[in-house]
């Protein structure tokens, strides 16, 4: 008995354990751990980095510049003389030679060349810029069309399991009456496919949940069992009411059909 006790206890802590680790995700949420999760920004500020400089490099072009050389060199052969002079001692060619050289420049006027190059610069970083805010656009849509969906799966889920309740009621009446002689067999066994058939459909809608969520957190960077989604705000404009989103289940342009359980 005391064993018994003492398993209840663990598998409530375990389950409050569990419940307090699940977090509770709005759209606006999983785009921004979407992003936190992509390497855009930093590729975005690296190449701000770059371009900054790349412009400093270009200012720098008009500051004095000191070139230092040196050289040494030693000779096989050296000139000389065949003959001495009586009475003096003419010295002789050193085979080696040393030589240091000091340059000392500064650019004056280069025709506006470092100016049309700044820009050039500026505008490939403007243009990384807007490519990265491009991508993450796409991200955003990506991750918005997965939020939305998935969540439309589970309120068809919720449908179903609904109706799949009162099928089992009106299955409940049907044998009922059967027992009683006031229907046919034929009535019950109708429900029983009707059943049957929810019950395929509770389980399709079921996988294509889990996929769709296993999706959705390698974008987010969490585990599937680690969150859970709610709608967002109403006033937001991405909320599945606005009829002029793609993911709201009104738009006759939405691929997802809420599955009808009496098919």
């Amino acid at each position: 008995m005391r064993s018994i006790l003492l398993s209840a206890i663990f598998l409530l802590i375990a389950g409050n354990n569990l419940r307090a680790q699940t977090e509770t995700l709005t759209v606006e949420q999983c785009r921004t751990l979407d992003l936190q999760n992509s390497p855009l920004q930093q590729k975005k500020g690296y190449a701000e980095s770059i371009s900054t400089l790349q412009i400093r490099n270009l200012q720098s072009n008009y500051l004095p510049r000191v070139q230092i050389g040196a050289q040494a060199s030693w000779q096989s052969d050296v000139f000389g003389l065949p003959f001495n002079f009586p009475g003096s001692d003419i010295p002789e060619v050193p085979r080696d030679q040393y030589k240091i050289t000091t340059d000392l420049s500064q650019r004056i006027w280069d025709g506006g060349s470092d100016q049309y190059l700044r820009r050039q610069r500026e505008v490939e970083r403007d243009l990384a810029a807007n490519q990265v805010d491009l991508d993450v656009f796409s991200l955003r849509e990506i991750v918005t069309d997965l939020f939305f969906k998935t969540l439309l799966l589970q309120e068809s889920e919720a449908i179903l399991l609904n109706a799949q309740k009162d099928l089992e009621n009106k299955l409940k009446q049907a044998e009922a009456a059967v027992a009683e002689g006031a229907a046919l067999r034929s009535s019950a066994d109708q429900i029983k496919i009707q059943i049957l058939k929810t019950e395929q459909q509770i389980s399709a809608t079921q996988a294509d949940i889990e996929s769709l969520m296993l999706v959705l957190s390698q974008w987010i960077g969490k585990s599937p069992t680690e969150f859970n989604l709610s709608p967002s705000n109403p006033s937001n404009p991405s909320n599945p009411s606005n009829p002029s989103n793609p993911s709201n289940p009104s738009n006759p342009s939405n691929p997802i059909n809420t599955p009808n359980p009496n098919d």
